[in-house]
């Protein structure tokens, strides 16, 4: 297969010692671009092709650090490119698991959990680089990684173990790769709830990164309680936003009323054996948004954030919730993984393998949400910086009779993508989304053959 040109250059820096798997990589990763949602050996579209992407995952010089190397480095240049001195770079980190309980031969997997019956997979921990209009411009860090024993993370042992023995210790880490970043941009780090570890916060204030987390315990105040109800009880509220939110795959509008409170946080209790680093009381400012006339208990929207940005007023509080929110993306990116690529349905036989097919299918779905983003983020681009000519020219002949003399916007383009997948563009259809796109990208191979086809016979 023809490598696709934006993969050649993503990947222009991938070194495995050998030239063959180099461009190995290339070819691999356009059929997986090209059929979203195929296994391996569909993808490839031959036996000898797929047989070489067996042999390139099995050999011992293919790691996933040396793949994700080369797409970091053009996510720095992207980086530079798009921001200036100054401007903000959001960048939400999580944890999305793969759950491969269904193939039991697959060889180096750990168990997931103890609740739910055996299960048996990976993880993967990612924070992803974004424009404060929320385009992704790449994923900036990145670790795939299997539980070595579920008896570790039992209450028991949990609290006996300093910080950098246990598995929560991947936020901690994930911080490093901000400091190069911070003293050009305004970096704000962006977590849920699993990150509200206090030495985390401690860290992220020796660094100079700033951050946004989402609490989820009632920590001590210094000479004020504890955060929660009552604490705000002895607060106003500051203001009110309206937020649009989805529940059950339905929309609606929530009214939320929004205080804010800068405090000091009291150091944690912590036993001898688990304090790897002197804690200190740590100053942020606590935002609460709590929902005005929720339709139900269980959908109302009670949110606690700490942050150690500058909180003034209402304006820099509500501007801090619009960050967190955007923290959702890296969940838009991770089912894109998932559902785009089916990527729990491979069947490699070992873990180091999954490894890297993980990493490479993370990169090609960090792609297929860049084009949904930047057709609401950039619709008037010329689509030259996201397609190339041979792609553009094969849509436009898709839709149209003849070719434009220039070429046409983003959003025009990616428009006619998803009208490929099954996108009706019909006046309150709204935005193509994911779907749509995979769809669209899956049956463009086709149509690229074909306009090679007519462009060879007719000119």
């Amino acid at each position: 297969m023809q490598k696709i040109q934006w993969i050649e250059e993503e990947f222009k820096g991938v070194e495995f010692g050998d030239k063959r798997l180099n461009n190995r990589l290339k070819v691999l990763g356009s059929c997986l671009y090209s059929s979203p949602r195929s296994k391996i050996t569909r993808a490839c579209q031959n036996w000898a092709s797929a047989k070489g992407a067996y042999r390139f995952f099995d050999n011992k010089k293919v790691t996933s650090d040396i793949m994700f190397s080369a797409h970091q480095q053009q996510t720095f240049v992207r980086i530079e490119k798009q921001l200036k001195k100054g401007d903000v770079l959001l960048v939400p980190q999580d944890t999305t698991y793969f759950n491969y309980t269904h193939f039991p031969t697959i060889k180096g997997l750990s168990k997931m959990s103890g609740v739910a019956g055996d299960i048996y997979g990976c993880l993967m921990h990612s924070s992803i680089a974004m424009t404060e209009d929320e385009l992704p411009l790449g994923i900036i860090d990145q670790k795939i990684f299997t539980r070595k024993s579920i008896d570790s993370y039992q209450e028991s042992n949990h609290k006996l173990r300093p910080i950098d023995k246990k598995e929560s210790y991947r936020w901690i880490e994930q911080l490093e790769t901000l400091i190069s970043l911070k003293d050009e941009y305004d970096v704000v780090s962006i977590c849920d709830r699993e990150a509200d570890i206090f030495e985390y916060m401690q860290t992220a204030n020796d660094f100079e990164v700033s951050f946004i987390i989402r609490s989820r315990y009632p920590r001590g105040l210094f000479e004020q309680g504890k955060m929660g109800d009552g604490h705000i009880e002895r607060l106003k509220p500051t203001g009110k936003i309206q937020i649009e939110v989805e529940s059950n795959g339905k929309k609606r509008v929530a009214t939320l009323k929004v205080y804010f409170d800068k405090v000091t946080l009291s150091t944690p209790t912590r036993r001898k054996e688990a304090v790897s680093i002197d804690l200190e009381p740590q100053e942020v400012t606590v935002i609460y948004v709590k929902e005005v006339n929720a339709p139900n208990k269980e959908e109302r929207i009670d949110w606690t954030l700490i942050t150690n940005r500058e909180v003034l007023n209402f304006e820099s509080a509500k501007r801090i919730i619009g960050f967190y929110k955007a923290r959702w993306n890296i969940e838009c990116w991770h089912k894109t993984i998932k559902s785009g690529f089916s990527v729990e349905d491979c069947r490699l036989n070992h873990y180091e393998k999954l490894k890297s097919y993980l990493c490479l299918t993370s990169i090609l779905a960090w792609k297929i949400y860049f084009l949904v983003k930047i057709k609401r983020t950039n619709p008037s681009l010329e689509c030259e910086c996201v397609f190339s000519t041979e792609e553009w020219k094969a849509l436009y002949l898709k839709i149209n009779k003849s070719l434009p003399k220039s070429p046409p916007t983003i959003n025009v383009a990616i428009t006619w993508l998803a009208q490929l997948g099954g996108f009706m563009n019909r006046k309150g259809d709204g935005e193509p989304g994911m779907t749509s796109l995979w769809r669209g990208i899956h049956r463009l191979r086709d149509v690229i053959e074909d306009y090679k086809i007519i462009t060879q016979t007719y000119g």
